[in-house]
Order: structure tokens, then C-alpha cells, then sequence
């Protein structure tokens, strides 16, 4: 601040005009306040970047105090709300670490689980393999019994299981084949692992391929179980129809044929049972195998006794050229009765005998020529007269088929023709019968 002499009023006039003319702030040069009291006039020279700083600090005054201000007034609220935060975001920390050990023990009981389960479908497993092949080994023994009764089953009827394309470590044998070839007994080297092999490779996680392919192998066993059921199922099917069928023919002809249990607490009976009456399952495999070796058993029995029953022609495509029953007698020209049938033939033409037997007559039995007579038990006898060769002894046992001599003209003959007679006891029986039974059972026989 200085003090100057006062100017002229025209000089003042001047310097306010030019201060007029330009507003504050906008000179470049100092900013001068003048104050003027009377006649005394004082100026001030002000610095506008003194002004600029000053306007600045106390701007940033106001700015600070302000903020000192709300931060005191607002402290407690943004405290508590960044406590809030901080609980919970820890709350959520410790949910996700609740979550996370929930899971790991989740994974840890389903680890125990399919371990166990695991264990459990491999015991199984291979207790049905065993069931399997024991299984295996009967149903052989029926199929073979059954193959002599001439019993086959096509195909159709018992399928030859297939195995799964995927099973190349878990091949299961010992099928049904549907031309009944025997099968092979399973052994226990097939590719099933052992308890140890298996629970040292058990899963690691449910549903995995090794529990999917225990499960695969089990349903494939399943099926082959099921396959020897229906097997036998269809063989005593099979027996127990040709047993009714061979059954009902011989009725007709009146042969009943005694069944093979001796009588309870008879002489012969060294097999006496007893125990109480507990019935079977019908779809149990112990029932199936029991029905289905009675059924091929019987069989077997009705067939046997039919090789004793003569139901086979003597001469084979020979036609009948005189039936049983009155006829006029070649002869005598007068009604007789005719005790056989003839079958026409040429000396030579081969003669067999119709069913197993002992010879009892071999030789030459007046108007018969010569004779062959066969004794087949139960009082059944077969005839066969006027040979021209007699090829077996008296005494002898002959079978089905067997040659017993050749169509001839010996005795009370018009010419080269079989005779053929059946006998029960002292009745002659009409040939036709058996032979029409024969024919009904002929691809039994």
C-alpha cells in the first residue's frame, strides 16, 4: 500500500472510465482496490493468483468441514452397515464351506453305498453262476434222457441265448441250445472276476461301467435261468404228450400198461419214505426238474413196452390180400373164418419179426407149413406160417426187425403168401388192431 498525491478530477474521471471499460478479472495486469475518503484516496494492488489460492483454500475449507461434518453426523450408520457387510459376507463364507462339507460327506456315504452294493451284486452274481452250473449239469442229464426217447426240441421253442456285445470280459456259457447239444458244465475260470480281483477294482462313483456291467452279466444269467426252465418246461411238455398219445392208442386195443412204483410196503419196495407233504413251487426249478424226469421216466416205460407189443408190419410194403374174419375157404369153396390176415409176397421176400420176444415154434405145424411163433409176454403171441425158410431156433430171443424167415407156399397154401397171426392166450386177435395202432404211432415207434 502506498499513498499517492490525489489526482486531478479529470485524471480520476480517466481511470475510472478504463476501469469501466474492462471487467474484473480480466486485466492482466494487478487488480488495485482504491479507497477514497474525502480527499484522501488509497489504493490497494491485489495478485490474482493470490486471490485464486485464497478462493481455493477456503473452498477446500468448506469441502473438508463439510465432509468432517457428515462423516460425524452419519459415522454410527456406516459403521453398522459396513459390520452388516462384513457378518455377511462371513455367513455366506461359512454356508458355502457347510455346503461344501455336506457334499464331500455325500460323496463319501455314496462311495460306502456303491462299494457296498457292489460287493453284494458280485456275491450274487456268483452264487447265481454256481446255481448256474449246477443247474446246468441236471438239465444235461434230462436233455440226454430225453435225446433217447427220441424227444428233440426245434429252435423255436428254446432259443440259444445271445450275449451282449459289450461282455467280452464277462462271457457266460452253458445255454440251452436250441438242438439241445449238450452243453458244456460252466467252470469257475470264466471271466467273472474272483471276490478280491473285483473289490480291488470296485467303483469309484454309482452307476459306473463296472456296476452297470455286473448288472448286464446278472439280467444275461437271469435270462439263461429262465431259458433252463423253459426247457425243461417244453421237454415234459413234449414226454408227457407222447406218454397220453402212446397211452391212448393201446387203450384202444386194450393193452394197459402197469405203471413201475412197486406197491407201498411191499416185499420188493427198499426205497420207503415218508415226512410230511410240503408241494413244490410250480415254476421251482427242483419241481421242473422232478416233472420233467417223471414225464421222459414214463416215457421211457410206455416205449420199452411197446417193443413187446407187435405193431410193426411183418413184410414191409407188402399189401394185405385176405383180411381177418369168415371168408369162403380157398379150398372148400364154404364160409370158414379166417384166424390172421395174408400178406401178398414172393418166395424169398424177407419175413421180421413184429416185436421183441422167445421164440416158442420153429418148424412145421401142420396146415400152417412152417411156423414161426414168438412169445412176447402177457400172454401175447405173434404168428408167421407158411414159410418157404425158417432163419431162427426155438428158444432163441429176437428183436424189432430181426429176420425170423422167408415168405414161402408150405401147407395149406395156394401159393408163395405170409400168414400172420396174433394170439392172447388161445384167442386169436385181429392183426389190423396193432397194426393200425403202429400206424397211428408210427413216428413214436
Amino acid at each position: 500500500m502506498e499513498n499517492r498525491a490525489p489526482d486531478s478530477p479529470k485524471t480520476a474521471a480517466a481511470s475510472a472510465k478504463a476501469s469501466s471499460a474492462k471487467p474484473f478479472g480480466r486485466r492482466k495486469d494487478h487488480h488495485q482496490i482504491i479507497f477514497a475518503k474525502g480527499e484522501r484516496i488509497t489504493s490497494v494492488t491485489v495478485n490474482p493468483l493470490m486471490v485464486g489460492a485464497i478462493a481455493g483454500l477456503l473452498a477446500l475449507f468448506a469441502v473438508v468441514y463439510l465432509g468432517a461434518t457428515t462423516y460425524l453426523f452419519f459415522r454410527d450408520d456406516l459403521i453398522g452397515a459396513a459390520m452388516a457387510r462384513q457378518a455377511r459376507m462371513q455367513h455366506a463364507y461359512e454356508d458355502r464351506i457347510a455346503a461344501l462339507r455336506s457334499e464331500i460327506d455325500r460323496i463319501t456315504s455314496r462311495q460306502l453305498i456303491d462299494q457296498e452294493s457292489f460287493e453284494i451284486k458280485l456275491d450274487r452274481l456268483l452264487a447265481k453262476q454256481n446255481a448256474l452250473s449246477d443247474r446246468q449239469v441236471l438239465v444235461t442229464q434230462v436233455i440226454e434222457q430225453a435225446r433217447k426217447n427220441g424227444i428233440e426240441l426245434a429252435s423255436t421253442i428254446v432259443p440259444q441265448p445271445k450275449p451282449d456285445a459289450d461282455l467280452d470280459d464277462a462271457d457266460v456259457t452253458g445255454g440251452i441250445g436250441g438242438e439241445l447239444e449238450p452243453a458244456e458244465p460252466m467252470k469257475s475260470s470264466m471271466a467273472l472276476p474272483t471276490n478280491e480281483e473285483a473289490r480291488a477294482g470296485a467303483p469309484e462313483t454309482y452307476g459306473s461301467p463296472y456296476s452297470r456291467k455286473l448288472d448286464t452279466v446278472a439280467t444275461d444269467m437271469a435270462t439263461m435261468l429262465h431259458e433252463q426252465g423253459h426247457a425243461l418246461d417244453a421237454l415234459a411238455f413234449a414226454a408227457e404228450t407222447d406218454a397220453n398219445r402212446f397211452e391212448k392208442v393201446l387203450k384202444r386195443i386194450g393193452v394197459r400198461l402197469a405203471r413201475s412204483e412197486p406197491a407201498a410196503g411191499s416185499a420188493s419196495d427198499n426205497t420207503a419214505t415218508g415226512g410230511p407233504f410240503v408241494p413244490l413251487s410250480p415254476h421251482g426249478f427242483a419241481d421242473r426238474i422232478r416233472r420233467a424226469e417223471a414225464a421222459i421216466t414214463r416215457l421211457t416205460e410206455i416205449r420199452n413196452a411197446t417193443t413187446s407189443i407187435p405193431l410193426r408190419k411183418p413184410i414191409n410194403s407188402a399189401a394185405v390180400t385176405s383180411r381177418y374174419g369168415p371168408r369162403i375157404d380157398p379150398f372148400l369153396g364154404r364160409p370158414a373164418m379166417h384166424t390172421g390176415i395174408d400178406f401178398r409176397g414172393s418166395t424169398g421176400t424177407r419175413v421180421n419179426a413184429t416185436a421183441n420176444g422167445r421164440i416158442v415154434i420153429a418148424g412145421r405145424k401142420g396146415g400152417y407149413g412152417n411156423t414161426v411163433e414168438i412169445d412176447h409176454g402177457r400172454s401175447l403171441r405173434s404168428r408167421y406160417s407158411h414159410l418157404s425158410r425158417i432163419s431162427v431156433k426155438r428158444g432163441q430171443r429176437v428183436v424189432i426187425g430181426q429176420k425170423i424167415g422167408e415168405v414161402g407156399s408150405t401147407g395149406r397154401s395156394t401159393g408163395p403168401h405170409l400168414h400172420y397171426e396174433t394170439r392172447v392166450g388161445k384167442k386169436t386177435i385181429n392183426p389190423m388192431l396193432y397194426l393200425n395202432a403202429g400206424r397211428k404211432l408210427g413216428d413214436l415207434l
